[in-house]
């Protein structure tokens, strides 16, 4: 077999964008802006020994230049330090991706920051987390407690007042969410104490948490108990001495200035009243400069005096590139064949490297150069982009459903495949979502719900029941994620009267499965990376950004017959 052969067998180059710091093991330069990375570690670890000390940095670099990769190397650099340190960890570390909502900001902040302290430490041991970590920190400090005070334990309602004495202002609810996770007897209480702390809403978290009631909260309700979750999980991390890197990505789609201050308002207060918490914005220059700065409040953006510009490959610096990305996926076969299979590539891209080019460039040239292709056309690397989503979505780390990401992917959808004119989002509707428009004279409505709250369901389908009594022509869909799956007639009976109205008007209900989230989840997270630039391709000899008119096209070249989509018709 010729090296070409080889290389096209098991090809480093196919993936060339990463998807997050979490799970993106591809290798890259390690030389490559190292300083920016050396420096945000230093900016965490001093926040940690000052935890009160204002703190915000910004990572500007193009599309392409490598800001996920660099989130992956601060985090590389944690994990090693921790372990040399005994697996002591001063670092956790959050990766939260643009908003959507300006109402729901501090509620997806805190579910984002959440899912990302459970997320499993593959490097220190099986089962360990940075949520695990806290929360053993935790106990331990209960322990000590109650060794002074000549017992062997305390009860939940002791140490929740001993940690209130010692952290005022720590959330009661908090606490005894996390008192309820570390009870080892009652898997039903870990699991009801788990949904809660990742946001979700559930009537029987009240019943036996004896935390209080999402339902009954208002959408500025949930707001502040989010905030005052923050706030907690800050006054633990001041305690034992650890700080938070907290790494917003991908918020160059956020145009909306609401959107964008709404954002400026999470920033200012991590800033300013979050002990130990890093906010770092990575972004392309031109949006800082261009739209954000120009949108935030002065007092928010001037928090951004640190800026990290990240830079494009030097010609050494790609070839190193090629070279660490061979090594990687070839790494059973001997030095000499390794390092030909580099030349070979190298030698094929010959006049064709530049210096300035984006990492993601240089990949893709590689590939190309392997596979002998020409570049492809806009719609083939959207097709490329979605796959890649779409196998995140099925075989990554499982996330919360998310009626927001689902509501995007499927207006989209609807604009595109479906021809839903004049879409509108009705606001104020509460913990539910609802797209209505129409389609060739016909008024339509579609609701997104995915809390698990029998209030919040009985509302969302009284919505559809009113508008198929107002339109009764119209067409109405009921949908949501089949992990929040209604429970029985017994325990929900008005729930499911209000099924039962809405079916006999001609209401439809979809519970998205497994594959069909996976699909739209993968939609929404497709369309967030072309709003912020994150799909390139080679057009006339130059790399350009797909737009939304690209993902338009191909929404309906493509996308309309590979997916089960919501019918329209009862």
């Amino acid at each position: 077999m010729g090296i070409q052969e080889e290389l096209l067998s098991n090809n480093p180059f196919v993936a060339t964008a990463a998807s997050n710091p979490w799970d993106n093991v591809a290798p890259d330069v390690s030389s490559l802006n190292i300083t920016v990375r050396d420096r945000l570690t230093e900016l965490a670890y001093s926040k940690a020994l000052q935890p009160q000390t204002p703190m915000a940095a910004l990572v500007l670099g193009d599309a392409g230049a490598g800001k996920t990769h660099m989130m992956k190397r601060v985090l590389a650099k944690i994990a090693q330090t921790a372990q040399a340190q005994g697996n002591q960890r001063k670092i956790v570390f959050s990766y939260v991706k643009a908003f959507t909502s300006p109402e729901w900001v501090f509620p997806d902040l805190w579910r984002e920051i959440f899912i990302n302290l459970t997320h499993e430490l593959t490097c220190e041991g099986k089962n360990r987390t940075q949520f695990n970590v806290l929360v053993g920190q935790l106990m331990n400090d209960c322990r000590r407690y109650a060794s002074l005070c000549g017992q062997p334990r305390l009860d939940a309602i002791d140490n929740i007042r001993y940690l209130q004495k010692e952290m005022p202002g720590l959330h009661g609810d908090f606490l005894r969410a996390l008192f309820a996770y570390c009870d080892a007897f009652d898997e039903k209480k870990r699991m009801l104490s788990f949904g809660w702390l990742s946001g979700e809403s559930d009537e029987e978290q009240h019943q036996l948490l004896g935390v209080e009631d999402r339902a009954e909260m208002s959408m500025g309700g949930r707001a502040r108990e989010a905030k005052s979750l923050i706030f907690s999980l800050g006054l633990l991390l001041a305690r034992y001495k650890t700080s938070m890197l907290l790494c917003f990505d991908q918020l160059d789609g956020m145009r909306s200035p609401a959107l964008i201050n709404a954002w400026g308002d999470a920033v200012a207060f991590l800033v300013n009243d979050v002990n130990c918490v890093l906010p770092l914005a990575f972004m392309r220059a031109d949006t800082w400069y261009s739209i954000f700065e120009k949108t935030l409040d002065n007092a928010v953006a001037e928090r951004f005096v640190t800026k990290f510009p990240l830079k494009n490959c030097t010609i050494p610096e790609a070839e190193e590139l090629i070279r660490e990305r061979v090594a990687a996926f070839f790494a059973q076969d001997a030095r000499e064949s390794i390092d030909k299979k580099s030349e070979w590539i190298i030698g094929q891209l010959d006049g064709k490297l530049k210096n300035g080019y984006s990492p993601r460039l240089v990949l893709d040239l590689a590939n190309r150069a392997i596979q002998e292709e020409k570049p492809p056309l806009v719609v083939e690397v959207l097709v490329q982009a979605m796959n890649e989503e779409r196998d995140r979505a099925a075989n990554g780390p499982a996330s919360s459903p998310d009626a927001e990401r689902l509501l995007n992917a499927i207006e989209l959808y609807l604009i595109h495949c479906q021809g839903l004119e004049k879409v509108e989002r009705p606001a104020n509707i509460g913990k539910f979502y609802v797209l209505t428009g129409d389609a060739n004279g016909k008024q339509q409505a579609f609701i997104v719900d995915t809390e698990k709250h029998f209030k919040t369901k009985e509302a969302a389908l009284r919505r559809g029941v009113q508008f198929l009594e107002k339109y009764p022509d119209g067409i109405c869909a009921y949908i949501t994620d089949e992990r929040c799956q209604f429970k029985g007639v017994d325990a929900w009976p008005t729930v499911h009267a209000e099924l039962e109205k809405f079916r006999r008007l001609g209401g439809n209900v979809f519970f998205l499965d497994g594959e069909q989230c996976a699909n739209w989840y993968a939609l929404a997270a497709l369309r967030s990376r072309v709003e912020n630039g994150d799909v390139t391709y080679l057009s006339n000899g130059g790399e350009r950004n797909a737009r939304m008119e690209d993902l338009a096209l191909y929404l309906k070249e493509e996308f309309k017959d590979t997916i089960e989509a919501p019918s329209q018709t009862p």
